[in-house]
């Protein structure tokens, strides 16, 4: 997601701009070290709320053709459209983040309608 708002605006941020450097650390930091700043949690308070709220919508949801309506699904249908573009976007290493804790919640979402 590139805007004009600077706090939204994916920029890399490596720790030291020389590749030699970059290669080094990438040897000396453990795996899951974040190199160059680009899986950040900009929306995880966002994401936390949303997996906490799914339980509580699915069982409000109305079931039948005014399924559609409710809060559970239009959410839903917000965030895989989201995490779709977002995955199809440069930064979607960023997202890998953000999946994990939806996982289970999109997963039963997907369940419901197949």
């Amino acid at each position: 997601m590139t805007t004009t708002d600077e706090s939204v605006q994916w920029r890399p941020r490596p720790t030291i701009p020389v590749p030699s450097c970059l290669v080094q650390e990438a040897r000396t930091k453990p795996p899951d070290f974040d190199l160059i700043g680009i899986r950040g949690g900009y929306h995880m308070g966002r994401i936390l709320e949303l997996v906490e709220k799914f339980p509580i919508w699915r069982h409000e949801r109305v079931p039948g053709p005014r399924a559609f309506d409710s809060t559970y699904d239009r959410v839903a249908v917000v965030v895989c459209k989201w995490l779709f573009q977002a995955m199809h976007d440069v930064q979607a290493a960023s997202i890998f983040d953000y999946i994990l804790p939806l996982m289970v919640r999109i997963t039963f979402y997907i369940g419901i309608h197949f």
